[in-house]
Protein backbone atom coordinates (compact mmCIF):
# COMPACT_ATOMS: atom_id res chain seq x y z
CA UNK A 1 0.00 0.00 0.00
CA UNK A 2 2.68 2.34 1.34
CA UNK A 3 4.40 1.95 -2.60
CA UNK A 4 1.58 2.56 -4.39
CA UNK A 5 0.60 5.54 -2.53
CA UNK A 6 4.37 6.69 -3.54
CA UNK A 7 3.55 5.73 -7.12
CA UNK A 8 0.53 7.78 -7.28
CA UNK A 9 1.03 10.25 -5.06
CA UNK A 10 5.05 10.75 -5.19
CA UNK A 11 6.38 12.47 -7.68
CA UNK A 12 5.70 13.18 -11.12
CA UNK A 13 5.76 15.32 -14.17
CA UNK A 14 3.21 16.82 -16.46
CA UNK A 15 2.61 15.03 -19.56
CA UNK A 16 2.76 16.57 -23.40
CA UNK A 17 0.08 19.07 -24.05
CA UNK A 18 -1.81 18.32 -21.36
CA UNK A 19 -1.78 15.08 -21.75
CA UNK A 20 -1.56 11.97 -18.54
CA UNK A 21 1.35 12.65 -15.67
CA UNK A 22 4.41 11.00 -15.83
CA UNK A 23 5.56 9.19 -12.09
CA UNK A 24 9.24 9.03 -11.40
CA UNK A 25 10.05 6.40 -9.00
CA UNK A 26 13.50 6.47 -7.60
CA UNK A 27 14.48 2.56 -7.15
CA UNK A 28 17.14 2.72 -4.79
CA UNK A 29 15.34 5.54 -2.48
CA UNK A 30 12.23 3.64 -2.09
CA UNK A 31 13.49 0.37 -1.55
CA UNK A 32 15.71 1.83 1.25
CA UNK A 33 12.59 3.16 2.30
CA UNK A 34 10.18 0.57 2.27
CA UNK A 35 12.41 -2.08 2.67
CA UNK A 36 11.57 -3.97 -0.42
CA UNK A 37 13.97 -5.66 -2.95
CA UNK A 38 14.17 -3.71 -6.29
CA UNK A 39 13.50 -6.38 -8.44
CA UNK A 40 9.82 -6.26 -6.37
CA UNK A 41 9.39 -2.97 -7.06
CA UNK A 42 10.37 -3.41 -11.16
CA UNK A 43 7.45 -6.77 -10.53
CA UNK A 44 4.85 -4.91 -9.44
CA UNK A 45 4.90 -2.20 -12.06
CA UNK A 46 4.61 -4.55 -14.49
CA UNK A 47 1.92 -6.39 -13.20
CA UNK A 48 0.15 -2.74 -12.67
CA UNK A 49 1.03 -2.38 -16.38
CA UNK A 50 -0.65 -5.60 -17.30
CA UNK A 51 -3.75 -5.12 -14.86
CA UNK A 52 -7.22 -3.55 -15.94
CA UNK A 53 -8.22 0.02 -14.13
CA UNK A 54 -10.83 -2.52 -12.40
CA UNK A 55 -7.99 -4.49 -10.71
CA UNK A 56 -8.59 -7.79 -13.45
CA UNK A 57 -5.28 -9.04 -14.26
CA UNK A 58 -5.24 -8.58 -18.16
CA UNK A 59 -4.04 -6.21 -20.74
CA UNK A 60 -6.15 -3.00 -20.18
CA UNK A 61 -8.00 -1.70 -23.45
CA UNK A 62 -10.12 1.57 -23.33
CA UNK A 63 -13.53 -0.59 -23.39
CA UNK A 64 -12.47 -1.95 -20.13
CA UNK A 65 -11.46 0.66 -18.48
CA UNK A 66 -7.56 1.27 -19.70
CA UNK A 67 -4.21 -0.04 -18.43
CA UNK A 68 -3.20 1.53 -14.89
CA UNK A 69 -0.35 3.20 -15.80
CA UNK A 70 2.31 2.33 -19.00
CA UNK A 71 5.81 1.65 -18.62
CA UNK A 72 8.21 3.94 -20.04
CA UNK A 73 12.15 4.26 -20.53
CA UNK A 74 13.60 4.56 -17.57
CA UNK A 75 15.55 7.19 -16.23
CA UNK A 76 19.66 6.96 -15.54
CA UNK A 77 19.24 8.97 -13.03
CA UNK A 78 16.36 11.50 -11.37
CA UNK A 79 18.94 13.82 -10.02
CA UNK A 80 20.41 16.36 -12.36
CA UNK A 81 23.87 17.88 -11.64
CA UNK A 82 24.76 20.42 -13.20
CA UNK A 83 27.33 22.92 -13.91
CA UNK A 84 27.53 26.17 -15.95
CA UNK A 85 30.55 27.31 -18.07
CA UNK A 86 28.57 30.10 -19.60
CA UNK A 87 25.85 32.31 -17.40
CA UNK A 88 25.60 35.23 -19.88
CA UNK A 89 21.94 36.53 -20.01
CA UNK A 90 21.96 36.59 -23.80
CA UNK A 91 22.46 32.84 -22.98
CA UNK A 92 20.03 32.62 -20.27
CA UNK A 93 17.60 33.80 -22.66
CA UNK A 94 18.69 31.40 -25.00
CA UNK A 95 17.67 28.36 -22.79
CA UNK A 96 15.31 30.01 -20.21
CA UNK A 97 15.99 26.29 -18.35
CA UNK A 98 19.01 27.64 -16.52
CA UNK A 99 17.07 30.37 -14.65
CA UNK A 100 14.45 27.75 -13.51
CA UNK A 101 17.30 25.74 -12.50
CA UNK A 102 18.60 28.38 -10.36
CA UNK A 103 15.37 29.08 -8.82
CA UNK A 104 14.62 25.37 -8.32
CA UNK A 105 17.80 25.42 -6.58
CA UNK A 106 16.77 28.28 -4.04
CA UNK A 107 19.19 30.77 -6.15
CA UNK A 108 22.58 28.73 -4.05
CA UNK A 109 25.17 27.08 -5.71
CA UNK A 110 25.98 23.27 -4.12
CA UNK A 111 29.23 21.59 -3.70
CA UNK A 112 31.67 24.20 -5.17
CA UNK A 113 29.21 25.32 -7.91
CA UNK A 114 27.09 22.94 -8.71
CA UNK A 115 23.25 23.43 -9.14
CA UNK A 116 22.11 19.78 -7.45
CA UNK A 117 17.86 19.42 -8.04
CA UNK A 118 15.16 16.68 -8.66
CA UNK A 119 14.10 15.93 -12.23
CA UNK A 120 10.40 15.98 -10.97
CA UNK A 121 11.20 19.48 -9.09
CA UNK A 122 12.25 20.93 -12.12
CA UNK A 123 9.72 20.10 -14.31
CA UNK A 124 7.37 21.55 -11.98
CA UNK A 125 9.40 25.07 -11.53
CA UNK A 126 9.86 24.94 -15.46
CA UNK A 127 6.15 23.99 -16.24
CA UNK A 128 8.10 21.76 -19.04
CA UNK A 129 7.68 18.22 -19.50
CA UNK A 130 10.14 15.47 -19.39
CA UNK A 131 10.95 15.39 -23.19
CA UNK A 132 11.27 19.25 -23.56
CA UNK A 133 14.17 19.49 -20.35
CA UNK A 134 16.00 16.56 -21.63
CA UNK A 135 16.50 18.19 -25.43
CA UNK A 136 17.26 21.26 -23.76
CA UNK A 137 19.80 19.51 -21.63
CA UNK A 138 21.42 17.88 -24.45
CA UNK A 139 21.63 21.05 -26.43
CA UNK A 140 23.20 22.99 -23.84
CA UNK A 141 25.13 20.47 -23.24
CA UNK A 142 26.40 19.96 -27.26
CA UNK A 143 26.88 24.17 -27.01
CA UNK A 144 29.19 23.45 -23.68
CA UNK A 145 27.03 25.86 -21.58
CA UNK A 146 26.25 23.48 -19.36
CA UNK A 147 27.67 19.88 -17.95
CA UNK A 148 25.26 17.54 -16.34
CA UNK A 149 25.32 14.76 -14.78
CA UNK A 150 22.90 12.03 -13.33
CA UNK A 151 22.10 10.20 -10.53
CA UNK A 152 20.11 7.75 -8.63
CA UNK A 153 18.34 5.54 -11.57
CA UNK A 154 14.44 5.92 -11.50
CA UNK A 155 11.68 3.71 -13.28
CA UNK A 156 9.49 6.03 -15.30
CA UNK A 157 5.57 5.61 -15.96
CA UNK A 158 2.51 7.20 -17.41
CA UNK A 159 0.11 7.10 -15.11
CA UNK A 160 -3.38 6.33 -16.69
CA UNK A 161 -5.87 5.67 -14.08
CA UNK A 162 -5.20 6.26 -10.28
CA UNK A 163 -6.62 3.57 -8.16
CA UNK A 164 -9.27 4.37 -6.23
CA UNK A 165 -8.88 1.99 -4.03
CA UNK A 166 -4.80 1.26 -3.26
CA UNK A 167 -5.34 -1.06 -0.12
CA UNK A 168 -7.58 -3.21 -1.94
CA UNK A 169 -5.31 -3.38 -5.05
CA UNK A 170 -2.11 -3.98 -2.93
CA UNK A 171 -3.86 -6.65 -1.89
CA UNK A 172 -4.33 -8.40 -4.80
CA UNK A 173 -0.43 -7.53 -5.96
CA UNK A 174 0.52 -9.23 -2.67
CA UNK A 175 -1.51 -12.48 -3.67
CA UNK A 176 -0.08 -12.53 -7.23
CA UNK A 177 3.63 -12.19 -5.17
CA UNK A 178 2.73 -14.82 -2.98
CA UNK A 179 1.81 -16.96 -5.86
CA UNK A 180 4.82 -16.39 -7.82
CA UNK A 181 6.80 -17.43 -4.59
CA UNK A 182 4.98 -20.02 -3.96
CA UNK A 183 5.65 -21.71 -7.58
CA UNK A 184 9.34 -20.60 -7.55
CA UNK A 185 9.57 -22.45 -4.11
CA UNK A 186 7.78 -25.82 -5.49
CA UNK A 187 10.28 -26.11 -8.52
CA UNK A 188 13.07 -25.50 -6.52
CA UNK A 189 11.54 -28.55 -4.62
CA UNK A 190 10.87 -30.44 -7.19
CA UNK A 191 14.36 -29.63 -8.83
CA UNK A 192 15.97 -31.08 -5.68
CA UNK A 193 14.07 -34.09 -5.62
CA UNK A 194 15.27 -34.94 -9.39
CA UNK A 195 19.20 -34.34 -8.35
CA UNK A 196 18.79 -36.46 -4.80
CA UNK A 197 17.54 -39.14 -6.99
CA UNK A 198 20.05 -38.64 -9.91
CA UNK A 199 22.92 -38.66 -7.34
CA UNK A 200 21.36 -42.12 -5.47
CA UNK A 201 20.81 -43.83 -8.89
CA UNK A 202 24.63 -43.12 -9.42
CA UNK A 203 25.34 -44.88 -6.31
CA UNK A 204 23.21 -47.82 -6.60
CA UNK A 205 24.56 -48.21 -10.25
CA UNK A 206 28.51 -47.85 -8.85
CA UNK A 207 27.74 -50.42 -6.46
CA UNK A 208 26.44 -52.55 -8.66
CA UNK A 209 29.60 -52.34 -10.56
CA UNK A 210 31.58 -53.21 -7.43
Amino acid sequence: HSLLCKMFSGRTIEGLEGGNAIGVLPLREISIELDVKESTIETILTFLEDMKADGSAEKGDEAAGGAIIRLLQPLLGHVYDFVFFETSESMADKFPLMKHIENASRGKTLRGGHYTIEISKLAKESKMTLVEIQDSIRMMQKMRVAECRLKDPALCYEIRHVPQNKRSLAQRISSRLREISKEGTYRLDYLYRVITLSNKDSGEDKNDGE
